[in-house]
């Protein structure tokens, strides 16, 4: 059986990814819990992999995206699949297309997979 582990599905700006050798540095060996306020993209959160964990962030839309992951993630998944494809056969014109469509659903925090 193939173990496959979560990493960050996007990149942010002012990401904590450059920082991941001095915040483990500053961090205890050992712990029972994570708290993340401002998870960004999630370098952090992934790269330490916690069992117990809480992740935040002002953005409500990335906080949407990571709820949709979290119920639906074959779907999520799926879809990210699709798209890529799409974009491959439509260029431009198919990107910009589904850029404003979720855009104008995303920016009102209100996308799901369902």
């Amino acid at each position: 059986m193939t173990e496959i582990s979560a990493q960050p599905f996007v990149k942010w700006a002012g990401g904590k990814r450059q920082l991941l050798g001095q915040i483990k540095a500053s961090l205890p060996k050992h712990f029972n819990g994570y708290m993340e306020p401002f998870v960004d993209g999630g370098a952090v959160y992934f790269d330490l992999q916690p069992e117990k964990s809480i992740i935040n962030d002002i953005n409500e839309s990335l906080i949407n995206a990571y709820l949709q992951i979290k119920i639906s993630p074959e779907e999520f998944a799926d879809a990210i699949s699709e798209y890529d494809k799409r974009i491959a056969d439509g260029g431009k014109e198919y990107y910009y297309k589904v850029r404003e469509f979720y855009n104008d659903k995303m920016m009102r925090a209100e996308y799901d997979m369902n």
